[in-house]
């Protein structure tokens, strides 16, 4: 395991520290807000929320970097309107969500044009659709979403989540125009079909991109009741695109995909990221194709770019970025390294980026869908 080097931690010294903003509807001790929109528009640019349990109003970011923490028992209220949206962020902003919880319904997620990042983590179980267009970076971590996603023209990294289409539809889980879209240990599952009415497929592609790896699976609905009347049923990918999924990954034999569907079946490399908050640690974890050359790497949030070689892109600022670990990768045996901050104070609200590289004979130079983290 290995360290990152000490000019990395003196360069964090340099980064402004957010401010902490405690929105409360129950109004107790050190209450600043108490209605969550309302300390949203009030709120500078980079600034830290802290949501301490109750309910709030829907949320609407508008242009604006904020890091939003919601407390266990904090939900967001879910009218027909939507709960949550993100538009406008310029390229070097971002906006972090962690904790988001939603009551008593499903919520809705819209993320438009934003060429900034986008980072959301969801408590457990909490269900949600989301809708992404035009988006340059967008990660969701550990969300159910039972309405089906659709992601146009848009870079997304699904992580931990669940995506299922709605039944009796014909609605695939994911439905993807154009744009690169990155499923790590997620769940894909077209909407099921009820006698005369088919399933939908797991995927439904208008070109772009579409990984699969970290386990997983790519399933199409199933047919309940069905009679000699069923529609035949669906591919578990359909449409057009590319796509690459990792043998970890349960796509049945018996499921077919769809003629225009480039189909390749290699091993590709991930990153996880595990923190503590006393001391502040991070330890990044790369596993890939069994004996490839492998790099890990950590840098800050940057504007999504291509470099030479690599199919799919890096979600860092370039010159930020500093390598943390050379070796030789696994499937089973991680690369590891980790992050020590020591002193966090003043650093709060801190985004980083990670990313691993392997390249061996049969996969040639891969890259690890983004990982990122915070600073408490």
């Amino acid at each position: 395991m290995r360290s990152v080097p000490l000019v990395f931690l003196l360069s964090l010294q340099t980064v402004g520290y957010a401010q902490a903003i405690i929105v409360d509807a129950n109004n107790g001790p050190g209450t600043h807000y108490t209605d969550l929109a309302a300390a949203v528009a009030a709120a500078p640019e980079g600034a830290m929320l802290e949501v301490r349990p109750g309910q709030y109003n829907p949320l609407q970011i508008f242009g604006k970097s904020l890091t939003i923490s919601f407390a266990s028992g904090a939900q967001i209220l879910t009218p027909n309107s939507g709960a949550v949206g993100i538009e406008g962020l310029g390229v070097g902003q971002s906006v972090f969500l962690r904790g988001l919880q939603f009551g008593p319904y499903t919520g809705t997620m819209v993320f438009h044009n934003n060429l900034g990042f986008v980072d959301v983590t969801a408590a457990a179980n909490t269900n949600g659709s989301v809708f992404v267009q035009s988006c340059d970076r967008v990660r969701i971590h550990g969300l159910v979403c039972p309405l089906g996603v659709r992601v146009t023209a848009s870079q997304v990294v699904f992580e931990r989540c669940s995506l299922r289409g709605r039944s009796g539809a014909v609605e695939p889980g994911l439905t993807q125009h154009g744009g690169s879209v990155q499923l790590v240990e997620s769940t894909v599952d077209g909407g099921e079909g009820f006698t005369s009415v088919t399933a939908g497929p797991a995927v439904q592609m208008y070109g772009g991109s579409l990984r699969a790896l970290g386990g997983g699976r790519l399933h199409r609905g199933a047919v309940l009741h069905s009679n000699s009347s069923t529609p035949p049923p669906p591919h578990a990918i359909g449409g057009y695109g590319t796509v690459r999924v990792d043998p970890s990954v349960d796509l049945p034999a018996t499921q077919t995909i769809g003629p225009a569907i480039a189909l390749t079946q290699l091993v590709q490399p991930r990153v996880q990221v595990d923190a503590t908050t006393t001391p502040v640690t991070f330890t990044a974890n790369l596993t890939g194709p069994d004996g490839a050359i492998a790099v890990l790497a950590i840098g800050f949030p940057g504007a999504s770019h291509g470099a030479p070689g690599l199919l799919d892109p890096l979600w860092w600022d370039g010159p930020t970025a500093v390598v943390q670990a050379i070796g030789i990768s696994s499937q089973s045996v991680p690369l590891a390294a980790t992050l020590n901050v020591p002193n966090p104070i003043g650093l709060a609200g801190l985004r980083l980026v990670w990313h691993g590289l392997t390249y061996e004979g049969v996969g040639g130079l891969q890259l690890s869908p983004a990982a990122s983290g915070l600073l408490p």
